[in-house]
C-alpha cells in the first residue's frame, strides 16, 4: 500500500483525531490538522498535500466550500482530474482506505 500526504481540515477535534488515527493506521502521513479554512491555507503554503480532507462547517471566516475554491484556484497543473469524493461522517474505519483511494 502506498502512503499519501493528507491535510485534515475539521473543526470537531474528536472527529479530526479519530480520522487521523485511522489514516495513520493505514500508513498515510498527516501533514497537518486545521480547524479553520485560514489555518488550512497556511499549512498548504508550507507543505504539499496529496489529499485535503475538508469539512464544510469550520471555525473562522472561511467555510470548507470557499476554502476548497481557493485551493482549486491555486492549482496550476493537474495530471488528471477526479470527481470530488465525499465521505459521510461518522466514517467507519474499515471502508476509509477504499474511500480515500476513490
Amino acid at each position: 500500500m502506498f502512503s499519501l500526504k493528507i491535510l485534515i481540515t475539521e473543526d470537531d477535534t474528536i472527529s479530526a483525531l479519530l480520522l487521523k488515527k485511522a489514516l495513520e493506521k493505514n500508513h498515510h502521513r498527516i501533514i497537518g490538522m486545521a480547524d479553520s479554512g485560514e489555518m488550512a491555507l497556511e499549512i498548504l503554503e508550507k507543505n504539499h498535500a496529496d489529499i485535503v480532507m475538508m469539512d464544510i462547517n469550520l471555525s473562522g471566516k472561511l467555510d470548507g466550500i470557499k476554502t476548497t475554491e481557493i485551493i482549486n484556484e491555486s492549482i496550476i497543473f493537474q495530471w488528471f482530474t477526479l470527481p470530488p469524493a465525499q465521505i459521510a461522517k461518522p466514517c467507519r474505519r474499515w471502508p476509509l482506505p477504499i474511500q480515500v483511494l476513490m
